[in-house]
């Protein structure tokens, strides 16, 4: 299993630079529901159902949404450059909903 992660991060900066904001969105998403998860084990005592409700509220979109609009000072230049390069994606698969657009924005960071 160690060689597995050993592998996992073979990707250089400048590579992941001109990666599609779709694949860090991808696994951004990932990232951040495995994040609340976590979060929410070590903070609760609730059982798996519940824990689930819960991170419902965290990882859907329009919480993600408003945690954006929060963050959005604080970011570095680096970090609202890649807000750009997401919000200027053409083939983002939540264009129906600029709050889901936003969201995969987040995703992206």
């Amino acid at each position: 299993m160690e060689t597995i992660f050993e592998n996992m991060l073979t990707k250089g900066k400048e590579e992941v630079n001109f990666m599609s904001p779709l694949v860090w969105a991808y696994v951004g998403d990932a990232v951040y529901e495995l994040y609340i998860r976590t979060h929410l084990v070590d903070t609760t005592k609730q059982n798996p159902h519940k824990l689930h409700i819960e991170a419902i509220q965290y990882v859907k979109a329009a919480a993600q949404a408003h945690i954006l609009e929060k963050i959005m000072p604080d970011l570095t230049e680096e970090e609202k450059d890649i807000v750009r390069r997401a919000r200027n994606t053409r083939k983002s698969p939540f264009t129906k909903k600029r709050r889901c657009h936003r969201i995969y924005v987040f995703h992206c960071l």
